[in-house]
């Protein structure tokens, strides 16, 4: 994966591939589902449209890494926790005048 490509991934995704001649690779059956979830997550990619079933498409991705990359999926739901509880502390923006 080319290092503009890698460097929008979170370290727990780095963490799923490993380093040849400088580059992040991801074997492609149990590890490409991290990097498209990330991708997703963050609105880089969108599931094609010859993906008919694009709920279950996702689900599958999310099964995969459940089982070939749990501290991945730990990681991701961890953060995904944080942030909402960030979203739901933050205060309410005054009203404009």
């Amino acid at each position: 994966m080319a290092n503009e490509v890698a460097a929008v991934l979170s370290p727990a995704a780095k963490k799923c591939g490993f380093k040849d001649k400088g580059y992040i690779c991801y074997e492609e059956d149990a590890q490409e589902s991290v990097v498209l979830r990330e991708l997703l997550d963050k609105k880089l990619w969108n599931i094609p449209d010859r993906i008919k079933d694009k709920g279950q498409f996702e689900e599958k991705l999310n099964q995969s890494i459940r089982q070939y990359n749990p501290e991945y999926w730990r990681a991701r739901q961890s953060g995904r926790e944080a942030a909402e509880a960030v979203r739901s502390t933050a205060p309410a923006k005054e009203a404009a005048r």
